[in-house]
């Protein structure tokens, strides 16, 4: 799989690109179905990104369907001692 740091910062249309290509990779032509591939990172929504200043992001809210995953910052501030309920 493909892992991005700080993906939140990159636009939402380059990586469901990435993920289209990766996709279109078969095992019969290429030696690997690419759509087994695993494609996630950091869509953290904060800084010059936050509240769509950039426009469209990989942040977290922006990925329902998309098959590109993000880590759950909301489940690891809880396991530090946090709530997953806030933001």
């Amino acid at each position: 799989g493909f892992r991005f740091d700080l993906m939140g910062h990159i636009p939402l249309k380059v990586m469901r690109k990435v993920r289209d290509l990766l996709d279109s990779l078969r095992l019969d032509m290429h030696g690997i179905d690419g759509r087994k591939i695993m494609l996630y990172g950091e869509g953290w929504e904060f800084g010059e990104v936050a509240n769509g200043q950039r426009g469209q992001v990989a942040v977290q809210q922006q990925l329902a369907g998309s098959k590109i995953g993000a880590f759950n910052d909301r489940i690891r501030d809880s396991t530090l001692g946090g709530s997953p309920f806030t933001d």
